[in-house]
């Protein structure tokens, strides 16, 4: 094992046991960036196109952590949760993989229930970890988002040179199926 590389690598969407079969985030997935007010109780708007995708969820929350690579929050749906509890499980719970997945991800994750208005009420420890104030910014990346500081997300670097390269390896089917 390199790492945690291969742990970010999970995350992301890494084919090992992760599969895309999960409800709600599979077909579109968590996209676009929002920046939304944190009130004084630290509840926050989920954007609303992240909470349409939630309903085809058997709950109506999201889970968050810490990020393991940024000073954010990395966030999604229950089912995505669920294929992260699985992969545990796959792993082997007492294997050194598993036990690293289990410390990293699952015992730092909070269930962040979304109330009638759309809101979820971030806790302290997460929002000291990603210097949330009062307000946040939603990152959609497909079957995960990420919670940052305005200000923290505004100095991220994008990398366009390495994003047009994976692009590149992105087929594009026609319709009637051929590429």
């Amino acid at each position: 094992m390199q790492g945690l590389h291969w742990l970010a690598d999970v995350l992301r969407g890494d084919p090992r046991g992760l599969g895309s079969g999960g409800k709600g985030v599979a077909t579109s997935g968590f996209l676009s960036t929002a920046t939304n007010k944190v009130d004084a109780k630290r509840r926050v708007s989920l954007p609303a196109a992240f909470r349409d995708l939630l309903a085809d969820e058997t709950v109506r929350a999201v889970y968050c952590f810490p990020s393991l690579d940024h000073a954010a929050i990395e966030g999604m749906a229950p089912s995505r949760m669920d294929q992260l509890i699985d992969l545990v499980d796959e792993l082997g719970p007492y294997s050194e993989e598993g036990q690293a997945l289990s410390n990293s991800v699952l015992a730092r994750a909070h269930k962040l229930d979304v109330d009638e208005d759309g809101r979820v009420l971030l806790p302290e420890s997460l929002m000291a970890h990603a210097s949330i104030g009062d307000r946040a910014t939603f990152v959609g990346l497909g079957r995960r988002f990420e919670i940052w500081s305005p200000d923290k997300h505004e100095t991220q670097a994008i990398n366009k040179p390495l994003a047009k390269e994976a692009l590149t390896k992105l087929k594009l089917v026609k319709k009637g199926g051929t590429q």
